[in-house]
């Protein structure tokens, strides 16, 4: 039976094989499966056979893999060529890009403020 990766085959009503990350264990249940065939595994057991011994269980889920250590995020090309220029470029030359970045800005400012006086001066707004 396939439980979402995980493969468990019963020997007999009271053992099983558990297969998770490559990994085989074999399972002694304390109790026969249960019979009901809907739901025979444990609530949120990431696909456990209902019977399985807590330190079994525990042993099994130690095999696992985390759910989102194959997933590989994906970053938006403009900030990855920003993370590129961070990583590549000295901190003193960021700094310094930054300040000319800085002063560019307020001399565009600068310049504008006349413009700004004159139009609110006229009344036109």
């Amino acid at each position: 039976m396939d439980a979402g990766g995980l493969i468990v085959e019963a020997e007999d009503s009271n053992t099983a094989w558990l297969e998770a990350g490559g990994e085989t264990v074999h399972a002694v249940l304390d109790e026969p499966p249960a019979s009901d065939i809907t739901n025979p595994f444990v609530p949120y057991g990431l696909g456990t056979p209902k019977g399985v011994s807590p330190w079994e269980h525990c042993n099994w889920a130690r095999q696992l893999g985390h759910p989102f250590s194959n997933a590989v995020p994906s970053v938006d090309s403009d900030l990855q060529v920003a993370l590129d220029y961070e990583t590549a470029t000295s901190a003193n030359d960021i700094d310094a890009f930054r300040e000319g970045a800085a002063k560019l800005r307020s001399c565009c400012a600068s310049k504008c403020f006349g413009q700004r006086m004159l139009i609110l001066s006229r009344g036109a707004w």
